[in-house]
């Protein structure tokens, strides 16, 4: 099987990063994460104190610049599961109202594009039982639940493959990733 590069999106709460990290495990791939270094040591200030979203979103876009040349990298000795990538930029700025199209064009032409892209899903009461552990809200839940199904909307225009999260066993979201994973040629 070739080295394969695959995103792994959806909202806080939904079990991304458990399935990301389960799926990287199973698959003997490298997990990245999104925003990558120095990126990420910005994200809250950014989040916080930057009230323009058309600021934001290049800020997230050059994040995703420096993931790709990373991944690309990984992709030469491993199969590649990202944490969150481009998806999630394009997705939640439009939702916010950001012209994507016009500020960057096909982006596909310009930067690596993940061979398959998962949205992992589950209930809104899902969610919030899984963060209620964490302790505090996610930035996503605090934008409320109009935008959050904006944002969903969004994701879906970029024609992921959808995962359903919903069970207790992350592993039934694990399974489905890896039936999707094995048609790759």
């Amino acid at each position: 099987m070739k080295k394969w590069f695959a995103s792994i999106e959806g909202l806080d709460g939904s079990g991304k990063s458990t399935v990301a990290k389960l799926l990287a495990e199973q698959m003997g791939a490298v997990l990245y994460k999104c925003p990558p270094d120095p990126f990420r040591q910005f994200r809250k200030t950014v989040d916080e104190q930057v009230g323009d979203p058309v600021v934001k979103f290049f800020f997230y876009l050059a994040g995703n610049f420096q993931a790709a040349n990373e991944i690309r990298r990984m992709l030469e000795e491993h199969p590649v599961v990202c944490d969150r990538y481009i998806d999630s930029t394009l997705a939640f700025h439009r939702a916010q109202g950001v012209q994507t199209d016009i500020l960057v064009g096909d982006l596909g032409k310009i930067l690596l594009m993940p061979d398959l892209r998962f949205f992992v899903a589950c209930s809104r009461a899902v969610r919030i039982t899984r963060m209620g552990g964490r302790g505090a809200m996610s930035f996503n839940d605090k934008l409320g639940l109009r935008i959050a199904l904006r944002y969903i909307k969004e994701y879906k225009r970029l024609n992921p493959v959808m995962i359903d999260n919903s069970t207790k066993d992350p592993q039934v979201a694990v399974d489905a990733m890896i039936a999707q994973i094995r048609l790759l040629k």
